[in-house]
């Protein structure tokens, strides 16, 4: 199917009308639609070397966009060009490849697409990125990051953190699944090898406990910024964050009282 240059309205519009099969973006670049749904980025091309027609996958879409796409196609068909098949390119350099420098890349995308990941970054690196960053990408089995999510599991006792662990590497694995760099995820399951992880909710308080909270508070050592923040949190019902980075400049005085005074 032909529908000239793709882009994302059209693509949802195709999948509203259950189109199946290779949609033309041009140059040799497709995106296949399968019947359940799913896409995927396909270029054809004939080999430079071997004289043959060959489909490589480029990954599948949403994960990779139309623009990185488009230019995964122009770099695989310059490799072409200057003698290299891109696709035996690919397979030499997936060997060849460092988990460090698979992380990198995916952190990037990952840190600009959710703020939530800068937070457990750090945990990230130390617990499990630096065990195998000089490890080859197609050599990382599930054995290898079960061992070390059960072992965390065992010495640090973080339940809840190695299952963290555990979804944000699976999803860095199939990040280089679909930019070609190894051909399937070998550490999907590897979660069923950790212990059920327990959900331990914050502590709280009834209303009828506010007055015995606040003559605790009355009593408390710590004083002035602290107090206030602690009230004010529960004056306003913000998250704590919201709370401790508040500005004066947030805050507009004239328009409160003069709605107090309507009020009154």
């Amino acid at each position: 199917m032909v529908l000239g240059k793709l882009n994302n309205r059209k693509i949802a519009n195709l999948l509203k009308q259950n189109i199946i099969g290779l949609v033309n973006d041009g140059d040799g670049l497709y995106l296949n639609i399968s019947s359940a749904g799913h896409c995927s980025w396909v270029l054809r091309y004939t080999s430079s070397t071997l004289k043959k027609k060959r489909n490589m996958g480029l990954g599948s879409y949403p994960s990779v966009s139309i623009l990185e796409a488009r230019n995964l196609k122009n770099k695989a068909k310059y490799l072409n060009y200057t003698g290299t098949d891109p696709i035996d390119a690919r397979k030499f350099n997936a060997h060849n490849i460092n988990v460090d420098e698979i992380y990198k890349k995916w952190v990037i995308q990952k840190t600009a697409q959710a703020e939530s990941f800068t937070k457990i970054k750090g945990i990230f690196e130390k617990y499990l990125i630096c065990r195998i960053a000089d490890m080859k990408i197609a050599d990382i089995t599930a054995l290898h990051i079960s061992e070390i999510l059960v072992s965390l599991q065992n010495d640090k006792g973080i339940s809840v953190t190695a299952h963290k662990l555990c979804r944000y590497f699976n999803q860095m694995m199939n990040y280089a699944v679909n930019l070609g760099f190894i051909s399937f995820n070998p550490c999907q399951k590897v979660a069923c090898c950790l212990n059920s992880a327990v959900t331990r909710h914050l502590p709280s308080i009834k209303y009828t406990e506010f007055d015995q909270l606040f003559r605790n508070l009355a009593k408390a050592k710590f004083r002035g910024t602290s107090v206030f923040l602690f009230i004010f949190n529960i004056l306003t019902i913000v998250r704590p964050k919201e709370a401790s980075s508040a500005r004066w400049s947030e805050v507009d005085l004239k328009k409160k009282y003069g709605l107090f005074r309507q009020k009154g």
